[in-house]
């Protein structure tokens, strides 16, 4: 129930939905002048705020975790958790890399470093028909592909969100006896992946990648004209932000 919950709030969480949602109670719900108006400057602060490229921006330098590379290079762990999600699937079940899988070649460079000795792909299917073909099978040909050694890989196929794949973790990790380890995931999914990990006991280390903003000076343009792609993007961190909470409130991290 909860993954199909998560899916759900998803839509929900995207700005573009909110003015979508507007749209239509302004055309066919509201009938008084009143509301109306109240509906059209709701949808044009909406609009104006999240197609901002300053302020999404702004946000998510705050979010995501410093990059950690030079912390990190002469260093050595056990085990480099690569979690899934940085995929997708065709129509005839073909699987190809998606824009967030720098995770994926900053893994394979960790482990060309010697930085990690083991790779623990983590991930099933994300998706709610759960009998497509499972994203860690897949990276876990890749890596071989890439010069990883087979022996070297471990692989979890069947968890459908992040903690999932820390309870999973133990009956792979555990028995391993490993005791450092490094995750390796998308900037903006790292402070949740780090926390609910450590709740399960692990005392892990982070490695985030695939930045999705990053420090630079910005232009008039960016702060004062509104970027289409900047809307779209906001549910991404609006998943997050939420996701952390929910996994608070549940006791998960």
């Amino acid at each position: 129930m909860f993954f199909i919950l998560s899916k759900v709030l998803l839509f929900l969480l995207q700005p573009l939905t909110w003015l979508v949602i507007l749209l239509l109670l302004n055309r066919f719900y509201f009938k008084a002048p009143k509301w109306k108006r109240v509906s059209k400057i709701a949808f044009i602060c909406i609009a104006v705020l999240f197609s901002n490229g300053f302020l999404y921006n702004l946000a998510m330098i705050n979010w995501q975790p410093a990059q950690r590379f030079d912390e990190i290079k002469n260093k050595h762990y056990q085990v480099g958790v690569l979690l899934c999600g940085m995929t997708y699937l065709d129509k005839d079940d073909v699987r190809y890399f998606a824009t967030t899988s720098d995770r994926f070649l900053q893994t394979v460079r960790l482990y060309k470093l010697g930085v990690i000795d083991t790779v623990f792909v983590s991930g099933g299917s994300g998706s709610l028909d759960q009998s497509r073909p499972r994203e860690a099978d897949f990276l876990r040909n890749q890596l071989i592909t890439f010069g990883v050694d087979q022996s070297r890989i471990l692989v979890e196929n069947q968890s459908r969100n992040t903690y999932e794949s820390a309870l999973k973790a133990n009956d792979y990790i555990g028995r391993h006896k490993a005791d450092s380890i490094l995750i390796i995931t998308s900037a903006i999914h790292m402070p949740r992946s780090r926390a609910v990990f450590r709740k399960q006991g692990y005392n892990t280390a982070v490695y985030p990648c695939n930045y999705t903003a990053v420090k630079f000076k910005m232009s008039l343009k960016d702060i004062l004209i509104p970027n289409p792609e900047v809307l779209m993007n906001w549910q991404y961190l609006m998943k997050e932000l939420v996701g952390y909470g929910t996994y608070k409130i549940t006791g998960k991290i």
